[in-house]
C-alpha cells in the first residue's frame, strides 16, 4: 500500500509535537522513523495507525483519505515494544484473536483461521509452541508471537514501535534479520520507529530522520551517512569531530565536521599536525583512538577510528606523539531542510 502524508501537525496542550510532516511511502518499502526521544516519531506512527488524530494535515492510503476509514478498514498491523500479549491465552489463541474479530464481519471460517495461524507459526519459527502461554516464552519468542498476530489479518501496512528495545543484543540482531527477510518475502510495507542508528541503517530502504517534530532529512541509509544534509544529520550517525576553521587554517565559515574514520595517524611524525595518544579502545573490526591535540582554546580531544588490522601492524604506545591528518570533511551552511518524498 502506498501512503502519503501531507503537512501533518499535532500538539498536546501547548506542546507542538509534529510540525508539518510531508512524505510519500511506496508499496513494499521498509521505512524507519528515526530520532531522539520526544522528536515525534511514535506520535506519527500512532497517527498512521488511527490511534491518534492529527490537528491538521491529511493521510491517504492508496489515494483514499484515511480519515474516512475506520481502524478495521485501514487494516494496519501494529507491533509494540512490550509485546502486549494476552497472558491468559496460548500462542495459538493470541495469534488467532484478530482473525476472530474480522470473522464476524467477513465470514472467515474456523478452518481458514486455523490454516492461517499454522502458516504464521511456521513463518516465525514457533510451530512447536502453539499451546504455550506467554509466561512460558522468552522475550524473542514473545516478540515473534506479537509479529505473527499483527500479520494474521493480512495487514496493508505493518507498524513497529521499537519492537526490539526490550531484547538483548544477540536476540535483537537475529530478529532484525528475520524481520527484514519476512518483509521482503511478503512484500509488505513496514514502518519502524527506533532511536537506534545501527538498527535503522541495517533494516531500512529509506530513513526519515526527525528533529523536534520536523523532518531533518529523508533518504537511503547510505545517503544520510555519506551525504548528510546538515550538521545534525552528520552528528547523528557515527562519531564526529567538530573543529573550528581557525585551528585548521581553513578560510571557511562555521565549524568543520570530520568523521572519526576520516582521521588518519602516522607514528613517523610525517607532518606538523601532532597529537598525543590518550586512549585505545578495540571495538570489533575497528580500534577507536582518543588523541589530545592543542588548539587556540587549549587542549581538546580528537576521535579517530582505524581498521584493527592496520592497528595491529603499527601499534602506538599510550602517551606517544603521532601525526594526524584529515582525509575528508564537511562544512555546512545551516538552513532548513525541505521535506521530500520517500
Amino acid at each position: 500500500m502506498k501512503l502519503h502524508l501531507h503537512q501533518i501537525e499535532k500538539s498536546f496542550g501547548s506542546s507542538s509535537v509534529l510540525k508539518g510532516i510531508t512524505a510519500s511511502i511506496d508499496q513494499g518499502s521498509f521505512i524507519t522513523l528515526l530520532g531522539a526521544s520526544g522528536c515525534g516519531k511514535t506520535t506519527l506512527l500512532r497517527i498512521l495507525a488511527g490511534l491518534e488524530t492529527p490537528d491538521r494535515g491529511t493521510i491517504s492510503f492508496d489515494g483514499q483519505d484515511a480519515s474516512q476509514l475506520s481502524l478495521q478498514e485501514r487494516r494496519v498491523g501494529f507491533v509494540f515494544q512490550h509485546y502486549a500479549l494476552f497472558p491468559h491465552l496460548t500462542v495459538f489463541e493470541n495469534i488467532v484473536f484478530g482473525l476472530k474479530v474480522r470473522a464476524t464481519r467477513e465470514q472467515i471460517s474456523r478452518a481458514a483461521m486455523n490454516t492461517r495461524v499454522k502458516e504464521l507459526l511456521e513463518l516465525v519459527h514457533l510451530q512447536n509452541f502453539a499451546d504455550r502461554y506467554p509466561h512460558q516464552l522468552s522475550g524473542g519468542q514473545k516478540q515473534r508471537v506479537a509479529l505473527a498476530r499483527a500479520l494474521a489479518i493480512h495487514p496493508r501496512v505493518l507498524l513497529l514501535d521499537e519492537p526490539f528495545g526490550a531484547l538483548d543484543t544477540e536476540v535483537r540482531h537475529k530478529l532484525r534479520e528475520e524481520l527484514k527477510t519476512l518483509q521482503k518475502t511478503l512484500g509488505i510495507t513496514c514502518i519502524l520507529v527506533t532511536h537506534d542508528q545501527d538498527e535503522a541503517l541495517a533494516l531500512s530502504d529509506r530513513i526519515l530522520l526527525l528533529r523536534e517534530g520536523r523532518i531533518e532529512q529523508i533518504g537511503k541509509p547510505e545517503d544520510l551517512y555519506l551525504n548528510p544534509a546538515s550538521s545534525f544529520v552528520m552528528n547523528y550517525f557515527g562519531r564526529t569531530n567538530e573543529l573550528s576553521a581557525e585551528e585548521l587554517g581553513f578560510s571557511l565559515p562555521g565549524p568543520i565536521l570530520v568523521r572519526a574514520e576520516d582521521i588518519s595517524i602516522d607514528p613517523a611524525l610525517s607532518s606538523a599536525a601532532l597529537a598525543r595518544l590518550h586512549r585505545v579502545s578495540p571495538r570489533g573490526s575497528t580500534v577507536h583512538l582518543e588523541l589530545a591535540i592543542e588548539s587556540p582554546q587549549g587542549e581538546r580531544t580528537l576521535h579517530a577510528e582505524i581498521p584493527r588490522e592496520r592497528w595491529a601492524k603499527h601499534p602506538v604506545e599510550l602517551g606517544a606523539l603521532v601525526s594526524w591528518r584529515i582525509n575528508a570533511y564537511k562544512n555546512f551552511h545551516e538552513s532548513s531542510v525541505e521535506p521530500s518524498s520517500l
